[in-house]
């Protein structure tokens, strides 16, 4: 590893004496954890079925250290049992006590691991999970209907756009910010090598101005989790005296599963930042700055148009038909969001967003008949009347994956493909033959 001097005389001052303890981790393999999606599995029963080693991570909820090659190619990782992290990107979410009823913007959010976690704290709230990249949100989508979330809008909106509609909204506002991505180092040689001391002011910039947006968007007393994944005070502590000074919001403590693997903030000038933490990969994970800060100003809600539409008649009928024919029953409201059939969680309003997908696509419509979503079958797969069950170690699962048909005892209709009972996709019944409907983009390579 090549590091250039003047980062390597930035870290001497932020460490001193511990600056041999961290350019000796920098030696070692990084380290990634599993979170697990509690939404489709709990505790208890993952380490019950898991075939490979795990281990309780300790400090964080439902996260396991493991020993798997290839952890992605895994059955239970495609069914979205799980999500691979860093662990101190892990720390963010579990940085404050969130309410389950909480309505929640991840403003930075691809490829997803916070928002798996957020999605999981807020069991009856709503998570708006933005990027701003088109082909980072597009990674985004796919995690997000990976595992099946059934609370989350994934949208690809600008800060600037979002705080125009939203005002005065949001109960939290998680902003993990684009930086210089110094405790990325170990894994990640391009970021070594793009390292500047003049990106780290141009990118504190940006920083300021996506707090200034979030800070418009926060209801008041509202939390903004702010992270970043570097060490450069320009990018941290400066910008939370920044935004206690400018912004009037407050410091507040973070909790104690962030305090056990982190340190205390830097001070600048005379603000003391104890409460902003800092995680060293010679501490815990990579790199990872975490502060929390509370919105003291009361602002006005912005009132906007509900873009949510009752469905109209015709299509009240399709899926009334497809309802009665393959599923066993079905409590959730059914709406029109613009092109979209989506399914909510609850009754909510939804303004016009620039969104890849709202809660969970229930189907589309095509040719006159009505074809369910890949994504309804992660996220509500529990629901069909025919199910067909295969083994984790079984020739059909692999065959399945790849894009084959199967044979089945079922009965002609849409059925649910799962492995050990967790949700896979869909597929189509005709004469005990199985026509696979797992998406060709997510498909194994043995098959062309």
């Amino acid at each position: 590893m090549n590091l250039k001097e003047p980062f390597l005389k930035r870290m001497h001052e932020l460490l001193q004496e511990d600056m041999a303890l961290y350019l000796d981790s920098l030696t070692k393999e990084s380290t990634r954890l599993i979170q697990l999606n509690t939404q489709k599995i709990d505790d208890k029963t993952w380490e019950n079925i898991v075939d490979f080693p795990v281990q309780k991570e300790g400090t964080i909820p439902h996260a396991y250290t493991f020993n798997q090659d290839k952890i992605g190619l895994h059955p239970f990782h495609q069914a979205g049992l799980f999500y691979v992290q860093e662990p101190s990107a892990m720390l963010v979410p579990y940085s404050i006590a969130i309410k389950k009823d909480a309505k929640i913007l991840d403003l930075c959010a691809s490829p997803g691991g916070k928002t798996n976690i957020l999605s999981d704290l807020v069991s009856d709230g709503m998570i708006i999970a933005n990027e701003v990249n088109i082909n980072r949100c597009k990674t985004l989508l796919s995690n997000i209907e990976r595992l099946g979330k059934t609370n989350v809008i994934v949208t690809n909106m600008t800060a600037e756009a979002l705080s125009s509609i939203y005002t005065g909204y949001f109960d939290v506002i998680l902003l993990d910010a684009p930086c210089s991505g110094e405790g990325m180092f170990r894994k990640d040689e391009e970021a070594q090598k793009n390292w500047s001391e003049e990106k780290v002011l141009e990118l504190s910039h940006l920083q300021k101005e996506l707090i200034q947006h979030c800070h418009t968007m926060l209801k008041e007393k509202g939390m903004l989790i702010y992270s970043t994944c570097t060490f450069a005070k320009e990018e941290d502590e400066e910008n939370v005296v920044f935004a206690c000074q400018h912004l009037d919001m407050k410091l507040l403590p973070t909790t104690s599963i962030v305090t056990q693997k982190s340190l205390p903030g830097k001070p600048i000038d005379q603000h003391d930042l104890q409460n902003a933490r800092r995680c060293y990969p010679h501490i815990f994970g990579e790199g990872q700055f975490i502060a929390v800060l509370q919105k003291t100003r009361k602002e006005q809600e912005k009132k906007w148009v509900n873009a949510i539409r009752p469905l109209p008649g015709s299509l009240q009928k399709e899926i009334a038909s497809f309802i009665k024919e393959n599923l066993n029953s079905f409590p959730y409201p059914i709406y029109s969001y613009k092109d979209k059939i989506i399914v909510l969680p609850k009754e909510l309003e939804i303004p016009s967003l620039r969104s890849l997908s709202t809660f969970v696509t229930l189907g589309t419509m095509d040719h006159g008949r009505f074809i369910p979503h890949h994504q309804f079958s992660r996220s509500y797969g529990s629901y069909f009347q025919r199910k067909h069950n295969l083994s984790l170690h079984s020739v059909e699962l692999s065959k399945y994956l790849e894009g084959y048909e199967l044979e089945t005892t079922l009965e002609d209709g849409w059925c649910i493909v799962t492995c050990e009972n967790f949700p896979l996709g869909l597929g189509k019944v005709k004469n005990h033959r199985l026509k696979n409907h797992y998406p060709k983009g997510l498909r194994s390579k043995k098959i062309s």
